[in-house]
């Protein structure tokens, strides 16, 4: 067992890196004796997020929805350390800049997850961060929409062959009228995707891939606390194989 895994297998505490546009702590609801929020880090120029806004709408509050969604699915009793950083600028655009900043950033702190419901496309892969081999990635899939196509690449998600990065797509809910589980048409990077896992229902205020990251890391956590410097191979343990239905095909897919 390498330094780094019996460090975390014997402490009693990890820390987590989350990826996203922006995050107000004076709402979260969410917080626990054994969970550490630090402060917000925008690593883009400054800007002031208007967090004091009575409802949260948009884009720019979709880091704060990924962070209550990982909270309050979150059981754990290890004590959780969290740092949230900001990689799209005021103006909600994002670039290679800003990854690098927050890619540094995670190493200096040496981060054991991030979460990563959030991706950059990319034309090259020139001055792209790289992954820290202490760290387990876990990324949203993603999907079709405004500017990304199938044939998008997108970062991190192109660096899937990495043994430490989790691809995580979603479900629909099954219905009492159709049981079946039904994966989202516009997926990306469907046949690099490990696991599946709900994305949510209409009164989610996050939805899709980025619910279904949010909700499978902290239930990854939950489920393999006892092992958590193994986790991919504690979840491959506990995966479980189901039928979907895919572009109107039958396909086989894991959850847990």
């Amino acid at each position: 067992m390498s330094l780094k895994k019996r460090e975390l297998k014997n402490k009693k505490s990890i820390s987590i890196g989350i990826l996203d546009t922006g995050y107000c702590l004076n709402k979260i609801n969410y917080i626990r004796k054994n969970i550490i929020i630090k402060p917000v880090e925008i690593l883009t120029p400054p800007f002031k997020i208007p967090c004091r806004r009575k409802t949260l709408l948009g884009r720019r509050f979709h880091g704060h929805f990924v962070l209550e969604e990982f909270l309050k699915n979150l059981s754990t009793n290890i004590n959780i350390t969290i740092h949230p950083l900001v990689i799209f600028d005021k103006n909600g655009r994002q670039n290679k800049v800003y990854w690098k900043k927050a890619f540094d950033r995670m190493e200096y702190l040496q981060v054991d997850f991030a979460l990563i419901a959030a991706g950059l496309p990319i034309e090259n892969i020139s001055n792209l961060p790289y992954l820290r081999a202490g760290t387990t990635y876990f990324v949203a899939a993603g999907k079709e929409t405004v500017g990304i196509s199938s044939d998008t690449k997108l970062f991190p998600h192109n660096l899937h062959q990495n043994k430490n990065l989790i691809l995580i797509g979603s479900f629909y809910e099954p219905t009492k009228k159709d049981p079946r589980l039904i994966l989202d048409t516009s997926i990306l990077n469907f046949d690099k995707t490990e696991f599946f896992l709900s994305g949510g229902n209409n009164t989610n205020e996050l939805r899709g891939s980025s619910r279904a990251v949010s909700f499978g890391l902290a239930k990854a956590i939950n489920l393999c606390e006892k092992n958590i410097s193994n986790l991919k191979s504690c979840l491959k343990s506990k995966a479980l194989k189901k039928e979907a239905i895919y572009q109107n095909k039958i396909v086989s897919i894991q959850t847990y």
